[in-house]
């Protein structure tokens, strides 16, 4: 697997990953809306309506949950969407650019209220979102126990 570049900080609250898979944009963009996809790299079940305004809901094992609402959809290239775990609303955004026969991929999650968690987290997910295309697995859990110590360190300033 390719060692990919922690998060940057790009305010008190947000977070920006910066990603090249190796997959055109309308691949990574079924990635990033198709329910069942975004089950296996996000570790949750999904719901996702297509549309502007259409509703997310992710659950994972457990009570934990986010919901929120589209407010950006322009296939295959921006998706933007709110995201509610019950402690305040934050937006997460996917910048698609086409790059060669690949996708930049630019994250940005504003609004958070844990730097490091949630950048861990993303990186273990952007993790597996890769390997997803790839055809290859990843573990969460063993990338989530590897990147958080490494956040907290870097993200605790």
């Amino acid at each position: 697997m390719t060692e990919h570049p922690m998060a940057e900080r790009v305010g008190p609250r947000t977070l920006r990953f910066e990603r090249r898979l190796e997959h055109p944009p309308e691949r990574v963009w079924r990635a990033l809306t198709d329910p069942g996809e975004l089950a296996v790299w996000l570790v949750a079940a999904a719901e996702l309506e297509p549309r502007l305004d259409g509703a997310v809901t992710l659950r994972w094992a457990g009570d934990a949950a986010a919901t929120g609402r589209i407010v950006v959809w322009q296939p295959p290239e921006e998706l933007a969407y709110t995201w509610d775990e019950g402690e305040g609303e934050s937006l997460v955004r996917f910048s698609l650019t086409a790059d060669g026969d690949g996708t930049r991929v630019v994250l940005t999650h504003e609004g958070i209220d844990s730097l490091s968690g949630f950048g861990a987290g993303w990186h273990a997910h952007l993790d597996m979102l890769e390997g997803l295309l790839d055809g290859r697995p990843v573990d969460w859990q063993e990338r989530w126990d590897e990147l958080r110590p490494r956040y907290e360190e870097v993200m605790s300033g």
